[in-house]
């Protein structure tokens, strides 16, 4: 039942970030590193940003952690964000905040998180992007034993801007 439900998480997950993603024209693809209470470990999502230099939007992300799903798990994180970019040469900045939510088969939690990302175009409507992220959650379950405070450096690839 537990397997399931991460399941359709995750399903429901992927509508969302689609359906958005075609709605604002812009998708990110990243990987990178979660560290969470003294351990570490590979990430890898989405994120839906459809924000222009100086101005405000909202932005999804979703990641999942691909040592968790080779034993067994499928854990899905969300943030759900508001972005403000900033425009620094040919770069933007990116400052956000906003609520957290995970979901494994052994537990949960939400809360809340904050960050900073850096943008630069490489190409017509391709990009890179790196971001570093610290969240504060409340969870429950013996699934996330050192979750309540973790952070992640991720990079990636724009495709849209």
């Amino acid at each position: 039942m537990r397997g399931a439900l991460g399941r359709g998480v995750g399903v429901a997950l992927a509508v969302i970030l689609a359906g958005s993603a075609h709605a604002q024209g812009v998708i990110e693809v990243e990987g990178g590193i979660a560290l969470t209470g003294g351990t570490s470990a590979l990430q890898a999502g989405v994120r839906v940003d459809g924000a222009k230099r100086d101005e405000v939007a909202l932005v999804l992300a979703g990641a999942t952690f691909p040592d968790a799903i080779r034993s067994g798990n499928f854990p899905v994180l969300l943030d759900i964000d508001l972005t403000y970019h900033v425009g620094i040469g040919t770069a933007t900045l990116a400052v956000y905040g906003g609520v957290s939510t995970i979901a494994v088969s052994r537990g949960t939690g939400s809360g809340w998180n904050g960050g900073l990302g850096v943008l630069a175009g490489v190409g017509p409507g391709v990009g890179v992007r790196a971001d570093f992220i610290v969240r504060q959650m409340s969870v429950t379950g013996s699934g996330l034993s050192g979750m309540s405070h973790a952070s992640s450096l991720s990079l990636g690839v724009v495709l849209g801007r």
